[in-house]
């Protein structure tokens, strides 16, 4: 089953095509989807994106070549079930299970976007809303997921076993089987024990997160070698890079001395991620229950191949999951 990550990867796939394909004429549904509504969407030239939110993705078509503020658009929020996927094919290859078709135009093979669902469990809404009834993201707003589980400990939700609290989207959006089994598994956490116990035994804020903000905040210091990409030599501090080199970061030689970050500010700086990397390196914080639920998943994601691997057909290539169960063997 679709979980958190393999949604968000959904989503990026979308817009990745959407971002260099040209998109036209009806959205068509297929005749045996009966439980879905039908998307009145016909326009001449439109583009597609998507975003992801737990186990609910959404896609926006717009009509045009670009986003024009104020044009036409929808949205459709889609739930995956147990087997829903999005394909791009081309057109004489069209999925037996597509049920929901976005067509390219100007395409040397015309080709297709398609939302395909061999099990039927899949849903869509035309114009939905993310769930009212679905928690924060734990990858993507991970801080508010925390709060949403901390502060409602009291509900009957956290009665049950742990491993059955952990597949309550409206306090675990996007948390699934093989993420609940792994995340619990790393955490040492015995899955029938009761939920509120666990989890009343961690902090409301975390510890590790807040390490993670500082090395964040560490990679994002100025490093000496990009200083580097906008003054030639640090020691003279007066050779700027050529305007060409420098495209996005065009930085007008009157305006050097606003903009370039200062000898002695890199200096600083330098300083600082040695304390922070000193600091970081000496505090080693574990990871909870609730961080690893912010972990799993982003690892997850950047798996090499992209994800642990989602092919839901029938005839799926078991080599697709091998860099996910590498990743899982090599942590155990």
């Amino acid at each position: 089953m679709p979980e958190g990550p393999e949604l968000h990867l959904a989503a990026k796939f979308i817009t990745a095509i959407g971002q260099r394909t040209l998109f036209g004429g009806q959205v068509v549904k297929s005749a045996v989807s009966t439980k879905n509504p039908d998307v009145e969407w016909n326009k001449e030239v439109y583009r597609v994106r998507a975003n992801s939110r737990g186990k609910e993705l959404k896609v926006v078509v717009t009509e045009g070549e670009s986003e024009v503020k104020g044009g036409a658009s929808l949205s459709i929020l889609f739930r995956f079930g147990m087997s829903g996927s999005f394909k791009y094919t081309p057109v004489s290859e069209l999925p037996k299970h597509a049920h929901l078709q976005f067509y390219t135009i100007n395409e040397p093979i015309p080709m297709v976007l398609s939302f395909v669902d061999y099990r039927r469990f899949g849903r869509w809404e035309v114009e939905g809303e993310w769930g009212a009834d679905r928690g924060p993201d734990p990858i993507w707003e991970y801080q508010a997921f925390r709060s949403n589980v901390m502060e409602n400990l009291k509900l009957s939700a956290f009665n049950r076993p742990i491993c059955e609290a952990m597949l309550n989207q409206k306090f675990f959006n996007g948390i699934g089987n093989y993420l609940r089994a792994e995340i619990l598994y790393r955490c040492g956490v015995r899955p029938f024990d009761e939920a509120r116990e666990v989890l009343s035994e961690l902090k409301p804020f975390s510890k590790w997160y807040e390490t993670q903000v500082k090395q964040e905040d560490v990679k994002n210091i100025v490093k000496q070698e990009d200083v580097q990409k906008i003054v030639v030599k640090q020691e003279d501090n007066k050779e700027i890079v050529k305007q060409e080199d420098v495209k996005e970061n065009i930085v007008k030689q009157e305006d050097v001395k606003e903009n370039i970050v200062k000898q002695e500010d890199v200096k600083e700086n330098i300083v600082k991620q040695e304390g922070n990397k000193k600091s970081v390196k000496e505090s080693k914080v574990k990871p909870d229950l609730l961080d690893l639920c912010h972990i799993l998943p982003k690892e997850v994601v950047g798996l090499e191949g992209g994800g642990k691997g989602y092919n839901v057909d029938p005839d799926a290539n078991e080599e697709e999951y091998a860099a996910f169960r590498m990743q899982v063997q090599e942590i155990r």
